[in-house]
């Protein structure tokens, strides 16, 4: 057995340990953000469509949200695979326009991440920058940037 094959097996194995470990993070450990349930719930009740777009594995994201039953508040789940490029490209925004027949302009695109809103901005569509423990250091410029800015969902609720 040469050598580049004994690395390309570790590589791999290395790589299985990796997905596994993000696939048991999704589908055991990641919260609800707080007012996340009573915010979906009110836009279930007014029947504002909703699709979850993002960066993760397609697989993760569903566990998560079954997980977390919420799976049936969403129209659909694209992610950033399914459209080809990340989400410093508005084209995964765009194609969940497409399945909510919307414009950007009438559409409210909900994140977490300063370069995704930043992305979403630019392209024209309604921003609401909701706080995250991962973006703690950027929240001064995402409040600055977002049509709207909140720790909590369900503060949104309260507007």
């Amino acid at each position: 057995m040469n050598i580049a094959y004994k690395l390309i097996k570790i590589a791999d194995k290395i790589l299985n340990i990796i997905i596994n470990t993000i696939e048991e993070f999704y589908e055991n450990v990641i919260p609800l953000k707080e007012g996340i349930v009573e915010f979906l719930l009110l836009l279930n009740k007014v029947n504002i469509p909703c699709v979850v777009a993002t960066a993760a594995d397609k697989v993760c994201a569903l566990k998560s949200l079954n997980r977390l039953n919420i799976t049936s508040f969403f129209d659909d789940v694209i992610t950033t695979l399914d459209v080809g490029i990340g989400k410093t490209s508005p084209e995964i925004f765009y194609k969940s326009c497409e399945i909510l027949k919307s414009l950007p302009q009438n559409t409210i695109v909900f994140e977490d991440s300063f370069h995704s809103l930043k992305t979403a901005k630019k392209a024209g569509f309604i921003t609401c920058g909701i706080y995250d423990e991962s973006s703690k250091d950027r929240q001064s410029q995402i409040q600055e940037m977002c049509d709207f800015y909140f720790k909590k969902l369900d503060m949104f609720i309260k507007m």
